[in-house]
């Protein structure tokens, strides 16, 4: 993901590295430091992600899962507003199941891994 997140500079493998960092924090037999350097390269990937996703939107290139995306980059920052707006936005444009609960799996594997309530 981190090879397709810069060759291709997009959002999707942007996401999919961010939470392949945050899930490898919790690999047993980490150096602290190794789990302090993943979840600052995670949220370094987020910072990068919303500013591309803001750019596509002001071009008017949007599409739900975008919503997604911000909500999961906004928490993994600890923005719970701009992380509660993007959720409404994408839980309000789409109604397929699946999707919804991967979303919600994805953000509940965050929160626990960043200890958010």
């Amino acid at each position: 993901y981190k090879k397709g997140f810069i060759i291709k500079n997009d959002y999707y493998n942007g996401e999919n590295y961010s939470n392949c960092l945050l899930l490898k924090t919790q690999k047993p037999d980490l150096e602290v430091d190794e789990i302090e350097y993943l979840k600052f390269e995670s949220k370094k990937v987020c910072s990068e992600i919303i500013s591309l996703l803001e750019e596509n939107i002001r071009d008017n290139e949007i599409n739900y899962w975008m919503y997604a995306t911000l909500a999961t980059c906004y928490l993994c920052l600890k923005d719970e507003k701009n992380y509660q707006k993007y959720e409404a936005e994408f839980l309000a444009n789409t109604t397929i199941e699946w999707e919804i609960e991967t979303y919600k799996n994805t953000i509940a594997d965050t929160k626990k891994i960043l200890m958010i309530e």
